[in-house]
């Protein structure tokens, strides 16, 4: 048995053949819409289907949905070449999900408020509230601050308390 193209397969077989066509149609009615469209809109459009000479088409926000319905005339009478029975064009707004997660939100503490954080634990008797203050105070911190232990926050803490006893 001889491997056939996809595209054979989806001509021949006659359960498929009806979508076939219909999609090649509303292929070409997208090509001709964004033709017809301003550079800046027609990358938010999409055709998602024909029905009854009603062409419904999608828009990525609502600034291009009105951009359509205020071009609709026009764009109809363009589109008229390649559908005949075109009279009506439905525009709806359906904003694309994109699978990009959001960047991880960076919140850096400024040196006044780490060092309160620091000079906090300091004086902190429980050792996981201790060592939790530090993570706090050191996590999201700028490269140019240096990460903290807890062995140099209490080495930190007695420098300070030398220098006010003075």
């Amino acid at each position: 048995m001889s491997a056939k193209p996809i595209k054979n397969i989806l001509e021949s077989a006659p359960e498929v053949r009806g979508l076939t066509i219909q999609t090649r149609r509303l292929l070409q009615l997208q090509k001709s819409l964004r033709a017809a469209l301003p550079a800046g809109v027609a990358p938010q459009v999409s055709v998602t289907g024909l029905a009854s000479g009603t062409l419904s088409v999608s828009a990525a926000n609502g600034a291009a949905a009105a951009k359509l319905r205020q071009l609709a005339p026009r764009l109809l009478e363009v589109m008229r070449h390649d559908e005949a029975e075109l009279n009506a064009l439905r525009v709806l707004v359906q904003v694309p999900i994109h699978h990009n997660p959001l960047p991880k939100k960076q919140i850096f503490l400024g040196h006044t408020a780490r060092e309160a954080l620091l000079t906090l634990s300091a004086r902190l008797e429980s050792e996981h509230l201790r060592s939790a203050i530090i993570q706090l105070a050191n996590r999201g911190t700028p490269l140019d601050y240096k990460q903290e232990t807890l062995e140099e926050v209490d080495s930190d803490e007695d420098q300070r308390e030398d220098k006010s006893d003075q």
